[in-house]
């Protein structure tokens, strides 16, 4: 027996041997990973309100309309955003059609490149298994897989900086050659069509502190910033030049509302839109990296005592990268989770080079290491099972539509997978260990499609309700929303919408002669202590539902009479 398993040993390990230097099978793997998760059901469920159908709402509009310079959202010129992505979901419709996979195809494709493009960094200056571990840490990070599936700018965004990083990598580190250079300034200037001035900031943060930790000044000739200028200008100054003649006033607004406002809080209408504290982003963090934000700051302090050594540029290069980009947004006014994104291929590229390190050194004691950091996740999926498993609010049901039975099962299979593989990691079975955690995020998120977006789609998207309040319009009759916007409605039906703000509004619509329809949600403040007979509910879907004026059926008299709606009191 014992000359059998030495036969095969280094039969096994030969293999291993030959996966790690052969990129087309990792391709190929990552390949059907980031079809897996990125692609699997894309176009399900439908768009969801708060920011997906109004980006997919402004791109169809630019098919409808043909004017592909002024985005457009309900029949207003949208300034917050550059037209880059806009232009590429509406490419994505002229191929594929008005369809929900469309407009969020180019947000999986481009999380796809991300992915590759970290690949190609980590092979490239970290080595093999460096590249291929870092890949599989950024394509199964549980924010990275969501937003890859949905309508927004920040994957888009991600994209164009780690290309500017790979460029700048390879002009740092690699060749240095004056084409790496110029590609560097393509991608800033394509970021910058993306999402405004932040293209520039990331990577221009980064090289400054590389360089003054360094001090090697003298780089910064090579960078050619003459020639850098020009390419990012000739790239980004025809459109905004196009907006501005168009809508007068744009530059001025982008640059003081959208920017300065965004870094200090004190400056035009955007000043305090997402007031969080400084320490926001380290939860943030610790949440879209999971199963991995355990391991960051094992992999940090790794990176941080090689920061001597001539050789480890690169790494350290990348911890600069991160920690810039996270400092950054953590001293802005104003913060979201999903503003942190462009860090997470540097994350994901440090946690690389750790597990590489881990694999290529196995007499060093980081098993036991890597098993109590990964505790914390056990940990924290455990203690969530047992709240669950106590009750919880009634509120989140009425937000969200999930059921509590459902939500317990979702969270079990990750649970096993993640107490399995702290086993694994303490028996020093590193590679089992990594291979199983990779696993959590993607089943966590089977689970949730299969299970709890079925319950939340009804709360969480107008798509479904939006058919029945079209077929209720003549030709030429716009939406009417009380309170709040429902962005996926005006996605699926292409009309623009009327918002009536408040009680008064709500009641001067209500009360006119002609049968009119509004689209409210259930629990909609303006309903509080409204007049009896003010308003008849045509349709209940989920936390929303479609009223009307008059109390007779609108598909005729000899149908029952519509229920009078039930208004909310006042606390008062």
């Amino acid at each position: 027996m014992s000359r059998i398993v030495e036969t095969i040993s280094p039969q096994r390990a030969t293999r291993v041997d030959e996966f790690w230097e052969n990129a087309g099978t990792q391709t190929l793997v990552l390949a059907a990973v980031c079809l897996a998760v990125f692609f699997f059901v894309l176009g399900y469920p439908a768009l969801f309100d708060i920011d997906e159908g109004m980006h997919a709402a402004m791109a169809k509009t630019m098919v409808v309309s043909g004017d592909w310079v002024t985005p457009v959202f309900n029949g207003e010129p949208f300034f917050d955003k550059p037209a880059l992505y806009n232009w590429l979901v509406a490419a994505s419709f002229v191929v594929f059609g008005f369809t929900d996979f469309a407009a969020r195809f180019p947000s999986a494709l481009l999380g796809t490149g991300c992915v590759f493009l970290t690949f190609a960094i980590g092979r490239r200056f970290l080595g093999n298994k460096a590249g291929f571990f870092a890949a599989i840490v950024l394509a199964t990070s549980l924010l990275f897989i969501l937003l890859s599936r949905m309508v927004l700018y920040d994957i888009p965004f991600t994209f164009f900086t780690t290309l500017s990083l790979y460029f700048l990598c390879d002009a740092l580190f690699g060749r240095q050659r004056k084409s790496a250079f110029l590609a560097f300034y393509v991608a800033m200037g394509l970021a910058v069509l993306t999402k405004g001035l932040l293209g520039l900031a990331i990577p221009g943060l980064a090289i400054a502190a590389f360089l003054l930790w360094t001090r090697d000044f003298a780089r910064i000739r090579d960078f050619r910033l003459v020639s850098g200028a020009l390419i990012i200008a000739a790239i980004v100054v025809p459109w905004y030049a196009l907006m501005e003649l168009a809508n007068p006033g744009y530059i001025e607004y982008f640059v003081v509302n959208q920017h300065l406002a965004y870094l200090l809080g004190n400056a035009g209408d955007s000043a305090g839109r997402h007031p969080q504290p400084v320490y926001y982003h380290v939860v943030g963090l610790l949440l879209g990296l999971f199963p991995w934000s355990f391991l960051l700051p094992g992999a940090v302090y790794e990176a941080w005592l090689l920061r001597k050594q001539k050789a480890q540029a690169p790494t350290v290069f990348l911890l600069f990268w991160m920690v810039c980009t996270f400092v950054m947004f953590s001293s802005a006014s104003s913060k979201l989770i999903t503003y942190i994104l462009p860090l997470y291929p540097a994350a994901a590229l440090l946690l690389g080079k750790f597990f590489a390190d881990m694999v290529d050194a196995p007499q060093k004691k980081r098993g036991h290491f890597t098993a109590a950091l990964a505790l914390p996740a056990a940990v924290l999926l455990m203690a969530t099972t047992w709240v669950l498993a106590n009750g919880a609010p009634e509120q989140l049901r009425e937000e969200t539509g999930f059921e509590w039975f459902d939500i317990r099962v979702t969270i079990i299979a990750p649970m096993i997978l993640a107490v399995l593989a702290f086993w694994f990691a303490w028996c020093k079975r590193r590679a089992l260990a990594f291979a199983i955690t990779s696993a959590v995020t993607p089943v966590l998120l089977l689970f949730v499609y299969t299970l709890l977006i079925p319950d939340a789609f009804a709360y969480r998207s107008s798509a479904q309700i939006s058919a029945t309040y079209e077929s209720l319009l003549s030709a030429d009759e716009k939406l009417v929303f009380s309170d709040k916007m429902f962005d996926a409605a005006i996605y699926n039906t292409g009309r623009d919408a009327r918002i009536l703000r408040g009680r008064d509004e709500l009641h001067g619509y209500l009360e006119q002669e002609p049968r009119v329809y509004l689209l409210a949600r259930t629990d909609s403040d303006s309903l509080v202590d409204c007049e009896p007979g003010l308003a008849y509910v045509v349709v209940t879907i989920g936390n929303k539902q479609i009223l009307s004026n008059k109390a007779a059926n609108p598909g005729g008299d000899d149908l029952p009479a519509l229920p009078e709606v039930q208004c909310r009191v006042s606390a008062d």
